[in-house]
């Protein structure tokens, strides 16, 4: 009888064990929580949308790369097997693009090529039922404030920079 059950108890217990880790970087951009999920839109002072890939020189190609920080170092986020394997996508809404970064923890990097990169900070908080998501620094910029309701999870940016 034991035998019987036993294999029914072992995912069940595999499950819980792993749901229920305490880990502080699980605040993250990384599609494993919905919940901290964010897009952006970035502009130049132009307003040409710098992810519009119609739009000549624009950063939507295959030159932007996703770095998250990894013990203070930044690490290229590459999932060759996955369904985004360079950590970002770009979905278009409204006539305008944005990117949705797939990086983990709390620090990511934007290189959108050789010339120009931005950084992007997280910062968590606990409401006393769970942490959320609830800054985003773009380049040292706080650039959006959620509460755990989560009644946002996009911003624009503007950058000063020529499509050349």
């Amino acid at each position: 009888m034991i035998s019987f059950r036993l294999p029914i108890f072992i995912p069940f217990l595999v499950y819980l064990l792993c749901s229920c880790k305490n880990d502080k970087t699980l605040c993250r951009a990384s599609p494993l929580r919905k919940e901290d999920i964010f897009k952006f839109s970035i502009a130049n002072k132009d307003g040409d949308d710098l992810l519009n890939p119609s739009i000549s020189n624009s950063h939507n190609n295959n030159s932007i790369r996703v770095y998250q920080k990894v013990d203070a170092q930044y690490e290229l986020v590459s999932n060759p097997r996955g369904d985004f394997p360079d950590g970002y996508i770009i979905t278009e809404y409204e006539s305008t693009y944005r990117i949705i970064p797939l990086f983990e923890g709390t620090s990511g990097l934007i290189v959108w090529n050789t010339a120009e990169q931005d950084t992007i900070n997280l910062e968590c908080s606990f409401d006393g039922r769970v942490e959320f998501l609830s800054k985003i620094y773009y380049n040292t910029e706080l650039v959006l404030m959620m509460n755990s309701e989560k009644v946002k999870d996009f911003f624009s940016y503007q950058v000063n920079r020529n499509l050349k």
